[in-house]
């Protein structure tokens, strides 16, 4: 059974329902996208404003800066009460790709200014006085050149983005018009909502490699088996409905607990290979961390142990380096075998002795270093560290 997934809140991957083609731009409404933007527009109150026609372009800044940025454009007349004296542009996005009842926001990147009078705008600009109390725009005036690189989109792939402009009037905001248009745009990154998505089967995934490393010894220990159940139930996320969900948790806990005790096994390079493709490396190493513990449960790790973690950092893709000063963080050096000396010291048999000499002399001076703090488990762990290394000169320099 090497393609079991531990079997709570089992997420699959969400691929974006992707339009076999899209125009560049949308100025005018029709169909379908007419439809959509009715009902945007009533539920958020925007007919009671007048509109004004809007379209998107995607251009290049510069010649230098070949960044793409989203040209927004406005044309169009509407009354205004009084003199506007000072009249502001406010834009905002949202992928209605899978429809407006499931629409989600562009959000800006973080670091990036955000507009202050509002939460989901991801631009705003000052578009100066206008004379008079009907405005007229003849022809196309561009209200926002916005990068591309500044904002996070809810997807990767083609998308349709919902484009609103809203044109408000003083400091106090008072709405003066707006527009709308969609926008077809692929976008390259991966996606906030699949980065959260994501993020939770890691974390069930990460349960099976747990389990995993505990039957390496072909046998599960209480100890091992707390320690991972409390581990998923701090980490997997159970809302929103907490009750019914965690007993959901529990039952799928225990029926893995059963489907390892019947002796089954997971295809662990499978299951690195795809995490190693969803999630970002510190996640990665938030896994390999858990595994660690779990083969520490018992107070060492058995040889068996050793080999499914050293196989699984090197399906994980992770620095080698980190990852022995993790396994020397979370396993006992009093437990160490002479054989443990690939994992725990980054040596093996295909070295010659001028490889392995500056491997080991790498690892002395670290843990030389160390036998003077002022920890004494610190100083315990050096000269047990120390101890470790020149055995392993013995057995590998020679």
């Amino acid at each position: 059974m090497a393609g079991f997934v531990f079997p709570v809140l089992s997420l699959g991957r969400t691929v974006a329902a992707a339009a076999l083609s899209c125009l560049k731009t949308v100025t005018r409404r029709s169909g379908f996208l007419s439809r959509i933007l009715n009902m945007a527009e009533s539920s958020s109150g925007l007919l009671t404003c007048p509109e004004v026609d809007c379209r998107v372009r995607l251009a290049e800044n510069n010649e230098r800066d070949q960044n793409e940025l989203f040209r927004v454009e406005i044309r169009g007349s509407f009354q205004a009460d009084d003199v506007v004296s000072g009249a502001t542009a406010q834009i905002s996005a949202k992928d209605i790709t899978e429809g407006t009842s499931q629409a989600a926001p562009v959000r800006l990147r973080s670091g990036q200014t955000r507009p202050q009078d509002d939460g989901d705008a991801i631009y705003s600009a000052c578009l100066g006085r206008f004379p008079g109390t009907t405005i007229t725009i003849p022809d196309w005036l561009s209200v926002a050149q916005i990068k591309t690189e500044t904002l996070v989109f809810p997807h990767k792939g083609p998308r349709q983005l919902l484009f609103e402009v809203r044109l408000l009037a003083g400091p106090a905001g008072k709405p003066l018009a707006f527009g709308r248009c969609v926008f077809c745009y692929e976008s390259k990154e991966i996606g906030y909502l699949q980065l959260q998505q994501n993020t939770r089967r890691a974390k069930t995934l990460a349960v099976a490699l747990a389990f995993a490393v505990s039957t390496a010894e072909s046998r599960l220990y209480k100890r091992q088996i707390e320690l991972i159940k409390n581990w998923a139930r701090n980490h997997i996320d159970i809302s929103p409905y907490p009750r019914k969900a965690n007993r959901t948790l529990e039952k799928a806990l225990n029926t893995t607990v059963e489907f390892f005790c019947s002796g089954n096994t997971v295809d662990m390079r499978k299951i690195c290979e795809e995490l190693a493709e969803i999630v970002p490396l510190k996640v990665r190493y938030d896994i390999l961390q858990l595994c660690l513990e779990v083969a520490a449960a018992r107070g060492s790790a058995s040889a068996e142990q050793l080999a499914v973690l050293k196989a699984l950092a090197e399906y994980l893709e992770v620095d080698p380096e980190r990852f022995r000063a993790m396994a020397q963080a979370a396993l006992p050096a009093d437990g160490y075998r002479p054989e443990d000396a690939e994992v725990i010291l980054g040596v093996n048999g295909q070295m010659n002795g001028d490889q392995a000499r500056k491997v080991l002399n790498k690892e002395y001076r670290k843990w030389n270093s160390r036998v003077t703090c002022s920890d004494t488990e610190v100083r315990a762990q050096a000269d047990q560290m120390l101890t470790f290394i020149a055995e392993a000169r013995g057995r590998y320099v020679g």
